[in-house]
């Protein structure tokens, strides 16, 4: 019975959606997979059908037809059947059992596809004179890739067939296409880039879950690409139809229903709508058994042509376009990221005086499908998260607030933390944005979620999302902040209210033109275009090895460079000394790197370079103590729109935001003490204290900044070798308990009671500090107690009900607060990360929250 059960795992469905690969996907390697293997088959066939002559344009139409045709043949009922009836492919060629014995034979090959024409009808057999352009050769490398019992690129053999079209997830054969789309098409250039199918699942369990009632939505892609959210929305709709029409299973005429009266896209690459046509013509197939398909057939066409009436090639902002004509209940999409208009996208947005920051087209698109939904829909849209949430140009912060207040935006998730994990290749970080034209609920606040990667050795696609990873920002913060994305992105509310206090302190770049400090970035060799002989022979510093406070210059290289293609043309000043260097990345476990040099050096564009009149040279060097803080890098984590999100260097004008005391001018630092402080093990700490009482930042402001800095950058940065995933201490509780308690007690001080903490060690992937409410005579020292047989068993239980599967290499995690009497037990799992000082703020803050709504729910 139990091998049965492991059996009963493997089930088909689990193999069409792609779980299968997801769950066991390390038992795989990779490059050995099925998938794999047909992919760069498919690749090289293509390559080698242009080179033969055959335009890609037919090639394309050709390998669709031949896949669908394989997908039929290689899908079996559970008595071995296909859909062909025995002998059909005989009746194109005498002596042909399969459909690759036909492509020996051209003639025979194009009556078969007239036939299947006549038979399926849909979009996918129409020839329109191809035939005469397609050489047997070309037919006989096809039949090489059908086989599949070779790796084509090295011609190595097989044993038994590479791949099969029948275990194949559908929403592959979309992938597959899309990278033969990318070799056409730029997605650099066009900013096109395809979804991943583990992202369609997850934004669609937000907008279309598999149960509900309403089985009769109109569902638009504004972008579809090859359809992967349009199968996924037509394969939800048929559970749907499923559910409530109990013991029944869909006939073709339900299906067919389901798929033109619901299903609908839009995309400016006809061979994307002939990929996107296929994707759901195989998706209707899949729910039809392979005899139910023939006799189908046999009694009238199967498919009704999707093409013009359900997928319309054509730019969305064209006016006239038949898709306009209606309105949707649901729009989802990943329209393109590039800072580019098409024509009708600028008239549109000229026309209805709508802003676009940068001419970015994806906000275009959030403007233009506001229009085509419903007052009651949903909208669904994966844009990057630079141009929706980042970006600060005067156009980009106009798109906001419009964007903002003319629309009910209930949902934000920012993937940027995941945006090397969430595509084979990294691209422009990306956020998906959920919102209705209905504004009637438009006070509500926007639930934002910016989920980290998991770094999980089992599953390149798991993604945990945790209660840190969540905020609430009200619509006010949405319209009026700059900041206030990226620090919920990494922060919590605190470090909200002290990153705004930073922010109205004077900085660096306003210090620079009061001062009349020049700067700019280094040199940049590249092209060398330009001859620039009075760089050549002065001292150079590497930017990696460019050190804190100052550096032995008497020991740099000499620059033996004599030509560049850019090198701070009007400001040859910076390379003068005594002059400021700064490193434009953040060093691992480090941080901000910035030295005064008192001499002429040269450097590259990956420092940035202040030059000061010897007179001032002690402000620099308060500038320089500074930078070096963890104050410094802890703001820009927060602060920064492009590091941690896109890049990872910091750019100038943000290396300018840098936060300077308003008493700066008061400090005495001179260059000795920047020398003595390079040779101190001791620098950093002695630094950090001395800027802190510059800034008035306080104990609890800076386990806020110690936290950010140690833990959450440490994590993201070192993952699972970093110091916030070891298992906690006593020390660890105990400090979380008396932070904990501390708050709470300050907050309610005019009560004659106290909290006080108990911590509960043990080896559980759980730990629990447990607070009372006490009277002040019993004191308020922490206890510690080992954790018994009986709690372990339930934090063992605890720790597997906490975590919930939301869809395939998704999951949320939960940590747990119970209220009980006069108590409070905390429960999460036994990492540093969740048992940091600034988590006790923060838990504190929230526990303070929920006792006092619970006595206003009382009053």
């Amino acid at each position: 019975e139990a091998e049965i059960k492991e059996r009963m795992k493997y089930h088909r469905s689990e193999l069409v959606t792609g779980s299968y690969w997801q769950k066991h996907g390390e038992q795989f390697k990779k490059e050995k997979r099925a998938y794999q293997t047909l992919l760069h088959n498919l690749d090289f066939m293509r390559e080698k059908l242009i080179e033969q002559g055959l335009p890609a344009d037919i090639v394309h139409k050709l390998l669709n037809r031949s896949i669908f045709i394989k997908y039929l043949e290689d899908r079996k009922d559970k008595e071995g059947h296909n859909v062909f009836p025995e002998g059909y492919f005989a009746q194109h060629l005498q002596g042909a059992k399969c459909f690759t014995d036909l492509l020996s034979d051209r003639g025979a090959t194009y009556r078969l596809f007239r036939d299947l024409n006549d038979k399926f009808n849909g979009d996918i057999f129409i020839i329109n004179g191809e035939e005469e352009k397609t050489t047997q050769e070309h037919l006989i490398l096809l039949r090489r890739l059908l086989k599949g019992d070779a790796y084509l690129d090295s011609g190595q053999m097989a044993l038994w067939p590479l791949y099969s079209f029948d275990v194949i997830p559908i929403e592959l054969i979309s992938n597959i296409y899309q990278q033969f789309l990318h070799h056409e098409i730029n997605n650099e250039t066009t900013g096109q880039y395809y979804t991943p199918c583990h992202l369609v699942t997850f934004l669609m369990d937000e907008v279309l879950p598999w149960n509900g009632e309403n089985t009769d939505l109109k569902v638009f892609d504004p972008s579809c690409g090859s359809g992967v959210f349009l199968v996924e929305a037509y394969r939800r709709l048929i559970c749907r139809w499923m559910q409530a029409n109990p013991g029944q299973h869909p006939s073709i005429s339900d299906l067919t229903d389901i798929l033109t009266k619901n299903i609908f896209g839009v995309d400016i690459d006809s061979k994307a709508i002939r990929i996107a046509a296929l994707s759901l013509y195989l998706t209707m197939c899949d729910y039809l058994e392979p005899r139910q398909i023939w006799e189908g057939v046999e009694s009238k066409p199967l498919f009704k042509p999707l093409i013009n009436n359900n997928l319309f090639e054509s730019d969305f902002f064209e006016k006239d376009a038949l898709f306009s004509d209606e309105k949707y209940d649901l729009i989802i999409g990943n329209p393109p990221w590039k800072s580019e208009l098409s024509e009708p996208a600028r008239m549109y947005t000229a026309e209805n005086n709508k802003p676009v920051g940068d001419n970015q087209i994806c906000q275009a698109f959030l403007w233009r499908v506001g229009e085509l939904c419903k007052p009651d829909g949903k909208i669904c849209m994966v844009v990057s998260s630079k141009v929706l949430l980042f970006n600060r140009s005067t156009p980009n912060r106009e798109f906001r607030k419009q964007f903002f207040s003319s629309f009910n935006v209930k949902t934000i998730i920012n993937f940027s933390a995941l945006r090397h994990v969430l595509f084979s290749k990294a691209v422009a970080p990306c956020a998906a944005v959920v919102f209705s034209p209905d504004k009637t609920e438009n006070s509500q606040p926007i639930f934002y979620c910016s989920p980290k990667p998991s770094y999980s050795p089992q599953d390149d696609w798991l993604l945990v999302i945790e209660p840190h990873d969540i905020a609430h920002i009200s619509k006010d913060e949405a319209i009026e902040s700059d900041i206030i994305w990226k620090v919920a992105m990494w922060g919590n509310p605190r470090d909200y209210e002290l990153i705004k206090r930073l922010s109205r302190q004077s900085n660096l770049g306003a210090i620079c033109e009061k001062n009349g400090w020049m700067h700019g970035d280094g040199f940049k060799v590249g092209a060398r275009k330009d001859e620039v002989l009075e760089l050549y022979g002065k001292p150079y510093v590497d930017a990696r090895k460019l050190q804190r406070f100052t550096m032995g210059e008497e020991s740099l290289p000499i620059n033996e460079e004599t030509h560049y293609e850019r090198y701070a043309k009007t400001r040859m000043k910076i390379f003068k000394g005594p002059h400021l260097l700064i490193k434009q990345s953040p060093k691992a476990g480090v941080g901000l790197i910035a030295a005064i040099l008192e001499n002429d050096a040269v450097f590259t564009d990956s420092i940035l370079g202040i030059y000061d009149k010897e007179e001032d040279l002690k402000q620099l060097a308060s500038c320089c103590l500074v930078i070096n803080t963890k104050i410094a890098l802890y703001y820009e984590m927060l602060t920064s729109r492009s590091w941690l999100v896109e890049r990872d260097s910091l750019q100038n004008e943000e290396i300018m935001d840098i936060p300077m005391p308003k008493n700066l001018l008061d400090q005495n630092i001179d260059y000795e003490f920047l020398k003595d402080l390079s040779k101190n093990p001791e620098a950093n700490e002695i630094v950090n204290e001395l800027v802190a009482n510059w800034f008035d930042i306080d104990e609890t402001d800076m386990m806020l900044i110690n936290d950010c800095v140690d833990f959450t950058w440490d994590y993201f940065r070192r993952k699972n070798k970093s110091a916030a995933v070891e298992p906690v201490t006593g020390m660890v509780l105990g400090d979380y308990s008396d932070i904990f308690c501390k708050v709470l007690n300050n907050s309610f001080s005019s009560q004659k009671k106290v909290f006080v903490g108990t911590v509960f060690m043990g080896e559980s992937p759980l730990q629990v500090v447990s607070v009372r409410l006490v009277d002040e005579s019993e004191g308020v020292a922490i206890k510690t107690q080992v954790q018994e047989h009986e709690l372990k068993e339930v934090l063992n239980k605890l720790d597997e009900i906490l975590i919930e599967e939301r869809s395939p290499s998704i999951y949320i995690r939960r940590n747990l607060r119970r209220y009980s009497d006069h108590k409070i037990a905390i429960i999460k799992p036994n990492q540093r990360r969740y048992w940091t000082k600034s988590a006790a703020l923060r838990d504190a803050d929230e526990t303070y929250a929920d006792i006092m709504s619970l006595w206003g729910d009382l009053e």
